[in-house]
């Protein structure tokens, strides 16, 4: 939660700042074991990029506290900064039916309108928001968040015909989507890209057969709990863009639905997709399938759920003592 700085004078407590950095040197680091290829253009020419934006608590000094976890380690030899975070916060949508008229058969990127001819919301530069009990139907893109921070969306459904994509998440920090299904099985299902982390999908229903999305650009530390349905390669991420996603990529208690029977998350091969860095796999249940765990870290009750059902209620119940009651009250 801490990090020491040069000069915190124009850091206050209540505001809210990006931590970034941008380094070349860095990236045998964060994608250690493996090594970039020469046409993953974004990390040769650009290197690692991390954009967690956060909120100050506290300032002691050159010491400064933030409300929320830092997901990834910090040396002071790649050159982090700290930077304003401008924002507008507590924007919320309840209780309303978008409906769009896409009727066509969706074709992935055959033009604008196939992809976002419908695109209905979309929060950008928000903290502290949300979207619940809504329903999308016959769009393109349903939800997109980009560039925000604890955005929650949950009770929410996508339905009518098929689309691009359910919900986006985009270079983004703590974006939490429960108790949602997606009926369209939208061409992106459930994911994170562009240097989010800390997005949770929990209790969220996919389609069998729908894939993740997996747009690259160094996402890293997400986790998919207990989400029921579809299939765990890629939809997304040019060559360019590669990895998929970089350290700590979870599934918990993930319910295969796929005729996939077998995952290699560092394919071989030129110009191949669909490369995690050694993502952690545990209670993975339903269509069974065999992975190559060379390139897992951690594989655990292949084929069994396990207990605690839910990881992210586990830890909030670790952190504040108890589950908040209106938690329970949302599952009932």
């Amino acid at each position: 939660f801490t990090v020491t700085v040069d000069n915190s004078s124009e850091l206050t407590v209540g505001g809210w700042v990006k931590l970034r950095l941008t380094s070349t040197v860095a990236v045998s680091e964060f994608l250690s074991p493996y090594q970039p290829e020469p046409s993953w253009t974004t990390l040769f020419n650009t290197g690692i990029t991390i954009r967690e934006e956060h909120s100050i608590i506290n300032t002691d000094g050159r010491r400064v506290t933030f409300g929320e976890p830092i997901h990834t380690n910090i040396s002071s030899r790649f050159g982090w900064t700290i930077t304003d975070f401008k924002h507008i916060e507590r924007v919320g949508i309840e209780d309303i039916c978008f409906m769009g008229t896409w009727k066509d058969t969706f074709v992935h990127h055959k033009d604008a309108i196939h992809d976002g001819g419908w695109s209905l919301v979309r929060f950008s530069r928000t903290t502290n928001s949300w979207i619940r009990r809504c329903t999308f139907v016959d769009v393109n893109r349903a939800v997109s968040i980009s560039n925000s921070a604890n955005v929650s969306i949950y009770h929410v459904t996508m339905s009518g015909n098929r689309g691009h994509s359910s919900v986006a998440v985009n270079d983004c920090y703590g974006v939490w989507v429960g108790l949602s299904e997606d009926l369209a099985s939208h061409h992106h299902g459930p994911g994170s890209s562009g240097r989010s982390t800390g997005t949770v999908y929990w209790r969220y229903d996919m389609q069998r057969g729908q894939r993740i999305d997996a747009h690259g650009a160094q996402p890293y530390a997400n986790l998919l709990d207990c989400v029921h349905g579809g299939i765990l390669y890629g939809s997304g991420a040019s060559i360019g863009n590669l990895p998929n996603h970089m350290k700590h990529y979870v599934l918990w208690n993930f319910r295969h639905g796929g005729s996939n029977t077998s995952y290699d998350f560092w394919r071989q091969g030129e110009n191949a997709r669909d490369r995690f860095v050694q993502p952690i796999i545990v209670g993975f249940h339903g269509d069974p399938v065999e992975f190559n765990e060379e390139n897992l870290e951690v594989l655990e009750s292949q084929g069994s759920p396990v207990e605690p059902e839910s990881l992210w209620e586990a830890q909030m119940e670790l952190r504040l003592g108890a589950l908040p009651g209106f938690y329970s009250g949302l599952i009932d």
